[in-house]
């Protein structure tokens, strides 16, 4: 009794003060919840559509990609030079998730990796591609870069596309470059010789890949 009546008319508001601190905490955790939340959704819908995000900014920085794009009657100034280079490319300052055509049309007559010619049981390890064609054919630069080998021999050409990305086309005639050219996106570097079979290989930091997982249709 005398405990009731010493605290009678006392303020309350140290406890209401408390209930209200305990509201705004579960409120802060409701809407970081919340952001966390929209934050995941979103990540998983960039990632669900990487690819066509990807494919557009190639369109858009890499010179001559619309051509054959929906984008193409928008997207037609941009300029053939090899100083234009992927977004990605300019941030990261690597090649290796670049996409191009093949340096020619044709059939691929030898695929990438272990393989067994017929006739044959001993298997090969093919660290290219082959691909037939008609003899006279055009071979192509692949991406834009600089000569750094070239054998009249064999009618090879090794193209320096930096960030340790080599691409090599063996099999070529009359060839139209030297050591040190530059050249840029889809120039003609030689002509398929009377074999009629272009040996492709590119290489990253010295490593074969195979080249069809880059290539924007599988083949040309």
């Amino acid at each position: 009794m005398p405990d009731r009546l010493w605290n009678k008319g006392k303020s309350r508001r140290p406890y209401h003060a408390k209930r209200k601190g305990v509201r705004n905490s579960r409120t802060s955790m409701f809407l970081t919840k919340c952001v966390l939340a929209m934050a995941l959704i979103f990540m998983v819908w960039v990632g669900a559509r990487i690819t066509s995000v990807r494919n557009y900014l190639a369109y858009v920085f890499v010179p001559g990609a619309s051509a054959q794009s929906p984008w193409a009657q928008w997207l037609d100034w941009q300029p053939s030079n090899e100083l234009v280079q992927p977004v990605w490319v300019i941030l990261t300052g690597r090649q290796d998730s670049v996409e191009y055509d093949l340096p020619l049309e044709g059939q691929i007559v030898a695929a990438f990796g272990w393989t067994t010619a017929a006739g044959s049981n001993q298997p090969t390890y093919n660290e290219g591609i082959n691909i037939a064609a008609p003899a006279g054919t055009m071979v192509q630069a692949i991406l834009p870069g600089k000569i750094v080998a070239v054998n009249t021999a064999t009618g090879s050409i090794i193209i320096d596309h930096g960030s340790e990305m080599k691409s090599v086309y063996r099999g070529c005639t009359d060839l139209f470059v030297n050591v040190g050219d530059r050249v840029k996106l889809r120039d003609d570097i030689g002509r398929l010789g009377q074999s009629g079979e272009l040996f492709f290989a590119l290489y990253q930091a010295g490593k074969p890949q195979d080249p069809l997982l880059r290539t924007r249709e599988g083949v040309r």
